[in-house]
């Protein structure tokens, strides 16, 4: 698995330098990413370089360097993502200033008496006089954390404080993150039930399949509040805005267009559902699994044998599978839309996908769920939705489509507004669906 390393590089300060440098970076395999100057002077410049590689490819990187350019000395730089982790990612604090026994008497005791009796039998009330309106509650049992596969409720925890952080950065939602010790679906339901006055929606994350499935429905049906399984309907909205931004620059109809997606895990079958719902000429799947394809059956698509017959058929086709390499170049026909969804290595590069043939390539690392989970759940909340539903989705793959350009399918996740403008488009379906609009 490919990770971010720094290398502390000093370097003689002359013409050419460091594009040797990045020379012998390239040639190990390793990609430049952020490049800092620490120091510089007429002899000597001292520049952190952040490439993203594998151990493989960092063995003997440094070395290559050193040698290339005579005087060059480099050090790994400890794992600065471990560094930025150091004490965890949240912590809580007040939205009202206490700094006097006046503002203790209004924050406790004796003035907190009456906003108790105000919201004990209102909800209205302990939304208006509490947080509990502003909190999602962040759960995963670690059972499926990225591409490491099951870590427990202790190895996903900083995975959950990242996703808390993004709610509060990005659309002022408070993310209440908790691993759980507890996989039985059934518990888990009335633990949330027990919760139930503290939040006003439930984030799921990492939950591997079959039992995600259950435990989403059964959270919506029984508890009355928007469930968001943000691998699954996170991933969706993404892929989803990027297909409908890569058919807006390619200028292609989707009604004309079959489309195809490999592999119907968690993410991959809510893909090729919310694709549907977008209304293409037809759809066509695979996945090795008759459990996964028995699931699907309901959703409309043709089911094939084999992944290479999907790009046959398929003309915008959508892979979410974990296997590298999968795709083979010689499978690609001129003119398709392929995004590639599996980190940190897609089932293929998109420049190989682009020189086979294809219009659109991309992959998973340009396909961000923190474009989408944290505006749905702000539009959800705003406007007192029970659930997500499919035009509630489709709504934010559009507002994301909204931002597309020739160079980027989809907006950076830091692109001023962006969460609200998607917010903005769910909380208007709701009340659209509510007849409220």
């Amino acid at each position: 698995m490919s990770s971010d390393v720094t290398l502390r590089i000093r370097m003689p300060h002359r013409a050419g330098t460091l594009a040797k440098i990045s020379a012998e970076i390239g040639r190990a395999g390793a990609v430049i990413g952020d490049l800092t100057t620490v120091h510089t002077d007429s002899i000597y410049s001292l520049r952190d370089v952040t490439i993203e590689t594998t151990e493989t490819e960092l063995t003997g990187l440094v070395a290559a360097i050193e040698a290339a350019v005579p005087g060059t000395r480099v050090t790994v730089v400890p794992d600065r993502a471990v560094e930025f982790h150091q004490g965890g990612k949240l912590k809580i604090v007040p939205t009202k200033p206490v700094k006097s026994l006046a503002d203790m008497r209004l924050a406790y005791t004796p003035g907190v008496a009456t906003v108790c009796s105000k919201v004990a039998h209102d909800d209205a009330a302990l939304r208006a006089y509490s947080s509990v309106g502003h909190n999602v509650l962040v759960l995963s049992d670690g059972s499926r954390v990225l591409g490491l596969g099951d870590l427990g409720p202790r190895g996903v925890i900083p995975v959950l404080e990242g996703k808390s952080i993004f709610y509060s950065e990005f659309v002022g939602l408070n993310g209440l993150s908790f691993g759980l010790d507890e996989r039985d679906v059934g518990k888990v339901v009335e633990l949330c039930r027990a919760l139930r006055p503290n939040y006003a929606a439930i984030h799921l994350e990492d939950i591997a399949a079959p039992r995600c499935f259950e435990l989403e429905s059964r959270l919506q049906d029984e508890l009355k509040v928007p469930v968001l399984h943000d691998d699954r309907h996170g991933t969706a909205v993404v892929a989803a805005g990027a297909v409908l931004a890569a058919l807006h620059i390619a200028k292609l109809d989707l009604d004309r267009l079959v489309v195809g997606q490999i592999g119907l895990g968690a993410a991959g079958y809510t893909i090729l559902e919310l694709l549907i719902e977008l209304g293409p000429k037809g759809a066509v799947a695979y996945d090795p699994s008759a459990e996964s394809v028995a699931r699907a059956s309901s959703l409309g698509a043709k089911f094939v044998d084999h992944p290479k017959k999907v790009l046959d058929e398929a003309d915008v086709i959508v892979a979410a599978t974990g296997k590298a390499g999968l795709i083979k170049k010689d499978w690609v026909r001129k003119g398709q839309v392929i995004f590639a969804l599996t980190n940190p290595r897609p089932e293929i590069r998109p420049h190989d996908a682009l020189a086979a043939g294809a219009v659109i390539a991309s992959e998973g690392a340009a396909i961000n769920n923190v474009l989408a989970y944290p505006g749905l759940m702000r539009g959800a909340i705003d406007a007192g939705a029970v659930r997500f539903t499919p035009a509630m989705k489709i709504a934010a793959a559009r507002a994301l489509a909204q931002h597309a350009n020739a160079d980027d399918l989809l907006p950076s996740p830091f692109m001023p507004g962006l969460h609200l403008d998607v917010a903005r488009a769910v909380a208007d379906v709701v009340r659209r669906e509510a007849g409220r609009a």
